[in-house]
């Protein structure tokens, strides 16, 4: 059962799990790097990094031990659209772990002594993710794709920028974005509905924000963007697009993405790795924003087999765009795409996130069995008209890679149907 409730001006969701222990607790802000301005890159990820460093009645120190004290495992997470502080707990420890939430979010102190280290810790983070070829490259195919907006920046921001701020800054930033409004509390397990009713009931926080966000038009991406690591063997490599979707369609969206590199019997797994052993790893992947979907075609491979994996992967969207996938295909990837997600949705705080986003996207949420009714009314010929769409044309398609290729090298290599 599903209870949502608007209370103090905050969004209430829960899901009753009478059979589970535990409970998953997400205080989810529709609030996310994209939501910045360019010149803050970063802020976002900032404060939530800054939220455990500090109430006014408790240390970072003290807010670890108690969390822990009482069997929670307490953390948080900032994305493009969405940042949130999470917990697992105990239903018996539900009331002084709602507590300390409520702390964390309404009374926290900014200390400058804390941020100077934290600031040193985010720049660690950064340093690191800069290491990541995957990291590397999945930023550089969003600058691709977004360039000058918010969406085409890093989550974590930039090293020069992170250095910029203040506390002051930090601070006003919070209390200026951070509102009643653009708050969910998502609450999945064996729940008593009165200790997240008080809960919210004592958010103290600026009802309304004005700042509001950037949406994606007709903003013209890159076509290549390339960053060259002479100490790479490999090349990391990405080719996709922007797609304008109907909300209707992004469950044959889902299905056309499993079926053409979702999973190990999809075309490009069984054709690049299987037949042809050309790559360890070659995915396809669908992201899902408010006004906007990012569709992509990910692998890596060795630099001398570059040309040869780009050919293969182009020939077999021209074959599909022609001859669409097979009804044993169709059926196969409407299965598993259903199965991944009721398996994924299983876990507590996985679906806690979902009920979040989805009321973030679409201002409801989605019954598990509301979710697969869907799967299930969608036809092949939905996939097939999708598939059209998406594979429309080719040269609409944008490339990201690492390693040590240059511009004029992709260039030279890319089969003329994509440039």
């Amino acid at each position: 059962m599903i209870q949502k409730e608007k209370i103090n001006g905050v969004t209430l969701i829960l899901e009753h799990r009478p059979f589970c222990p535990s409970v998953a607790l997400c205080i989810a802000f529709n609030h996310g790097s994209r939501d910045e301005p360019r010149e803050m890159n970063g802020i976002s990820h900032f404060v939530e990094h800054m939220l455990f460093k500090g109430t006014k009645n408790r240390t970072a120190k003290e807010i670890s031990y108690y969390a822990e004290s009482l069997g929670c495992i307490l953390d948080a997470f900032t994305g493009k659209e969405m940042t949130g502080i999470y917990a697992r707990f105990l239903k018996e420890f539900a009331e002084p772990v709602c507590n300390l939430l409520t702390e964390i979010i309404c009374y926290p102190l900014f200390n400058s002594q804390e941020f100077e280290k934290e600031k040193e810790v985010i720049i660690e983070e950064i340093k690191q993710s800069n290491e990541d070829d995957e990291d590397v490259l999945f930023n550089l195919f969003f600058h691709t794709l977004f360039p000058n907006t918010s969406l085409g920046l890093p989550i974590a921001g930039e090293i020069e920028t992170i250095k910029k701020f203040t506390p002051e800054i930090i601070k006003k930033f919070y209390w200026e974005n951070y509102t009643k409004s653009k708050i969910v509390i998502s609450i999945v397990g064996d729940v008593e509905k009165d200790i997240y009713k008080r809960m919210a009931e004592n958010l103290l926080l600026k009802e309304e924000t004005t700042n509001k966000r950037e949406t994606i038009k007709d903003i013209e991406s890159f076509k290549i963007c390339v960053k060259k690591k002479v100490d790479l063997d490999s090349v990391y490599f990405i080719l996709g697009k922007k797609i304008f979707l109907k909300e209707e369609d992004k469950y044959a969206l889902s299905i056309f993405n499993t079926s053409l590199g979702g999973c190990l019997s999809s075309r490009l797994f069984q054709r690049l790795r299987e037949e042809e052993g050309l790559v360890y790893q070659i995915s396809s992947f669908v992201d899902f924003y408010v006004d906007i979907v990012v569709f992509g075609i990910y692998f890596v491979c060795d630099k001398s087999k570059l040309e040869k994996t780009l050919n293969i992967v182009i020939e077999e969207l021209i074959k599909l765009k022609h001859q669409k996938f097979t009804q044993k295909e169709y059926e196969i990837a409407l299965n598993y795409t259903k199965g991944a997600i009721v398996i994924h949705l299983e876990n507590p705080l996985n679906r806690s996130f979902n009920l979040a986003k989805n009321e973030f996207i679409y201002g409801r949420y989605f019954t598990v069995q509301e979710i697969l009714d869907a799967y299930n009314q969608v036809k092949k010929e939905q996939v097939d008209s999708l598939t059209e769409k998406v594979l429309s044309s080719l040269k609409e398609f944008s490339i990201a890679s690492v390693g040590n290729i240059d511009e004029s090298y992709i260039k030279k290599i890319l089969p003329k149907e994509i440039y």
